[in-house]
């Protein structure tokens, strides 16, 4: 069975793309193929990010931060998740449509 994939799209990969892919895969991998990708990828996944996940019992260590540019024209996406503002309007859709919501970005929780 060919399972949708799904993209979660941040600028630099290393935070909340990478929890949701984390999340996804955890939560519904037997039904998605799950991905994350950045605009401008950070050499890392903050270490607040992999600590966070731990607390919750979920393993990212073997994710990295990837550009965009590794899946074009590599991956049909059914469904592109941005999670920041500064990735709202690149230009990658997914089948199913692109869903965008500006989450807080790493130091601007209150």
């Amino acid at each position: 069975m060919n399972k949708p994939h799904v993209l979660f799209l941040c600028a630099g990969n290393s935070a909340r793309s990478q929890m949701a892919e984390g999340l996804l895969r955890a939560l519904a991998g037997e039904q998605f193929e799950v991905f994350s990708a950045g605009t401008e990828p950070k050499n890392g996944i903050l270490p607040e990010v992999q600590e966070a996940m731990r607390e919750i019992g979920i393993d990212v260590s073997g994710q990295r931060p990837k550009s965009v540019t590794e899946y074009l024209g590599k991956k049909v996406f059914a469904h592109v998740i941005t999670v920041c503002l500064r990735t709202r309007y690149h230009r990658l859709r997914g089948r199913g449509g692109e869903l965008s919501r500006s989450l807080p970005q790493h130091g601007d929780a209150r």
